[in-house]
């Protein structure tokens, strides 16, 4: 997906979901709780959503947003996804199957907003690992009116899926470049041909040096998903460890088989 397609996606998404929320504006970012600097947040889309408030958010503000994961989860925690909704008074989680309050905005937080004439703001919170998440961000300004984010789960959920599969496409494509461009004879297209799209990504991070629990965290795979990739793909290529597929994705195969 290219950026005019990416941009059109989400415009599309965007639109519906002030639609179905009665909401004012509304973006997409990235947040990564490992930076505490303006690395932290990265927007990708914005819709209605003043840019002194983006960038105020960006340097600052995000960190008194009670909706960001500023801590990584337990390791036994499952990776969902979660939306939130707030006003000055107060907050409240929505599930898709319950609603329970959740305490605490910030002073910080709120004494910002009204600034830009917010009055109640929402959040869904999209795990990627457990250090980068993927948020849809939504404001309502009017004061008649409150968040009907019940409304908009099911778009809410197809937005992010859809915008993270298309995120992970772009990632993986630039790793796939800068693969190329370490193997000596730049062949790893032509000898990963007989692998699937999915199978190539798994052989991309393995090259990388990855684990398997890293390359799980990294394509939003699970742990059993990849390793039955890996088999197939040492299945495929003749290769029985990761130091053979590296050199066969990367030239010198017949040396270093030989030796495995």
């Amino acid at each position: 997906m290219n950026s005019a397609q990416f941009e059109s996606m989400n415009n599309g998404y965007a639109q519906k979901v002030l639609q179905e929320t009665q909401a004012t504006g509304t973006c997409l970012f990235l947040f990564d709780n490992r930076c505490h600097d303006e690395h932290a947040i990265s927007f990708l889309f914005q819709l209605h959503t003043p840019r002194e408030a983006i960038e105020a958010y960006s340097k600052l503000l995000y960190k008194y947003d009670s909706y960001l994961p500023h801590e990584a989860p337990e390791p036994a925690a499952p990776a969902t996804s979660s939306v939130y909704v707030a006003t000055r008074k107060k907050t409240s989680l929505f599930t898709r199957e319950k609603a329970s309050l959740q305490v605490g905005n910030t002073k910080q937080y709120w004494s910002s907003l009204g600034e830009y004439g917010y009055q109640q703001t929402a959040a869904m919170v999209q795990p990627i690992t457990s250090h980068l998440y993927l948020i849809i961000g939504i404001h309502l300004e009017s004061p008649r009116k409150s968040l009907r984010m019940e409304h908009a789960c099911q778009t809410l959920k197809e937005w992010a899926e859809e915008s993270l599969e298309a995120i992970l496409d772009d990632a993986v494509s630039v790793y796939r470049h800068k693969i190329q461009a370490t193997c000596p004879d730049n062949s790893f297209e032509a000898r990963s041909h007989c692998l699937t799209n999915r199978e190539r990504q798994v052989a991309l991070e393995l090259v990388k040096g990855k684990t398997n629990k890293e390359i799980s965290e990294t394509l939003s795979l699970s742990y059993y998903t990849v390793d039955n990739h890996i088999r197939k793909i040492y299945k495929k290529l003749d290769v029985h460890n990761r130091a053979q597929l590296t050199s066969v994705l990367c030239g010198e195969t017949t040396e270093l088989r030989s030796q495995g």
